[in-house]
C-alpha cells in the first residue's frame, strides 16, 4: 500500500486513493498509528493537499500567524477531500514550540473525510488545536466511532495495541480524581489528561484537556496545589514538578521533587495542600505525610518533617483559610 509523505517545504502533493493511509515513522514521525481511510466519495479519487497563505481561491483566505491553522473540505467534486495549511503558520514534527503538523493534518484529513467537529475534548476532531506526544499519540475512540460510522470498521486484521483513555465523565459514580487544586478562586479536578474548572459564580464544570491549558505540563498528575504568595501553581508526575504562573511554566523548572526538601527515596506524591496563612504545604506519599515551610518557592530540603501517620488520602484541596477536603482511597 503505498504511501505519501506531506511535506510543508512542498507547495503542493497528492495523496492518491488508498483504503489505508498509514502515517508511520518514515512520513509524519510517527510510530504504529493506522488511520481509517477511503476516499471513494471523492469523484477523481484525489485530493490536493496545499501550503498557501492569505487569500487562495476558495473564498477562505487565511489570517496569517496563530488564528486558522488549516482548512480542508468534505468529500465531493472539485476541491471535495482538499486539504489548506497556512503557510504563515510554524508547523513542527514534535515540540510545542508551534503546531505540530501530524496533530494539524490528521484533524484536516478528517474533514476530508467528512468528520465535523467533536464535541469531546480530547477527541482529535475537538474544534481547538492541543498538543499532543505525536510519538505515543494514539487515535480516541470519538474519532474511531465518527470515522467507523461513516465507512464501517475495518475488515482486515489490525494487531491488538495501545488504546487511547476514553474522555473521564463526570456523572461517573466511580470516578476517582487524580488531583484537586485551586486557581485564583477557581477550582481544578484533575483527572488522566484533562481538568475541569470550576468558577464561585457558575454551576456549570468546563472541562478542557491540561496540555491546552498548559502545553509544557505533563500528560497527566498525581497531585497538584496554588500558592497564593507566589502566584504559582504546581503539578506532580512521578518523581518530577511543574510550576506555572498563569499558562507560563516558571523557567528551570520541571524539577524533581527532592527540590522540595522530600527524602530522595520517594517516588511519587499523592496529594499535597498549601496554607496561604503559614506558608506551609504539607505532601501526603503513602500513608504518611510531610510539612513543608514554605518561605519562598524553593523550599530547603531540611525543612521537610515526617509528620503522623494517616489513612492513604488520593487528593486534597482547601475549601476556605478555615477548612480543606480529604479524599481518601475506598481501600
Amino acid at each position: 500500500m503505498p504511501v505519501r509523505s506531506v511535506h510543508v517545504e512542498s507547495p503542493k502533493s497528492e495523496i492518491q486513493q488508498p483504503n489505508y493511509f498509514s502515517l508511520k515513522q518514515n512520513s509524519l514521525h510517527m510510530k504504529n498509528i493506522l488511520i481509517y481511510l477511503s476516499l471513494k466519495d471523492n469523484v477523481d479519487g484525489k485530493s490536493q493537499v496545499s501550503k498557501v497563505s492569505r487569500e487562495h481561491g476558495d473564498f477562505y483566505p487565511f489570517d496569517g500567524p496563530d488564528g486558522t491553522l488549516a482548512h480542508a473540505f468534505a468529500p465531493s467534486s472539485g476541491i471535495g477531500g482538499d486539504a489548506h495549511f497556512d503557510e504563515d503558520e510554524t508547523f513542527t514534527f514534535r515540540t510545542n514550540k508551534g503546531y505540530v503538523l501530524f496533530l494539524v493534518a490528521a484533524h484536516e484529513f478528517g474533514h476530508s473525510l467528512g468528520l465535523s467537529h467533536s464535541n469531546d475534548p480530547g477527541a482529535l476532531m475537538a474544534p481547538v488545536y492541543s498538543y499532543k506526544n505525536p510519538d505515543t499519540f494514539v487515535l480516541p475512540q470519538d474519532d474511531v466511532r465518527g470515522i467507523q460510522s461513516l465507512y464501517g470498521k475495518n475488515e482486515d486484521p489490525i494487531p491488538p495495541g495501545p488504546t487511547a483513555p476514553p474522555t473521564p465523565d463526570a456523572c461517573d459514580s466511580s470516578l476517582v480524581l487524580d488531583a484537586v487544586a485551586t486557581l485564583r478562586g477557581e477550582m481544578l479536578f484533575f483527572k488522566n489528561g484533562f481538568f475541569w474548572r470550576i468558577h464561585p459564580q457558575s454551576n456549570t464544570p468546563e472541562q478542557t484537556l491540561i496540555a491546552n491549558f498548559w502545553p509544557d505540563a505533563p500528560d497527566s498528575v498525581d497531585a497538584a496545589y496554588e500558592s497564593e504568595q507566589s502566584d504559582r501553581v504546581f503539578l506532580f508526575k512521578g518523581r518530577q514538578v511543574w510550576a506555572f504562573s498563569g499558562y507560563d511554566l516558571v523557567r528551570d523548572y520541571p524539577k524533581s521533587i527532592s527540590s522540595f526538601g522530600l527524602p530522595k527515596d520517594i517516588k511519587k506524591v499523592d496529594a499535597a495542600l498549601n496554607d496561604p496563612e503559614t506558608g506551609k504545604t504539607l505532601f501526603f506519599v503513602d500513608s504518611n505525610y510531610y510539612r513543608c515551610v514554605q518561605a519562598r518557592p524553593e523550599i530547603s530540603g531540611e525543612l521537610c518533617e515526617p509528620e503522623v501517620k494517616s489513612k492513604k488520602i488520593m487528593s486534597l484541596f482547601s475549601f476556605s483559610k478555615q477548612h480543606a477536603f480529604l479524599l481518601f482511597n475506598k481501600k
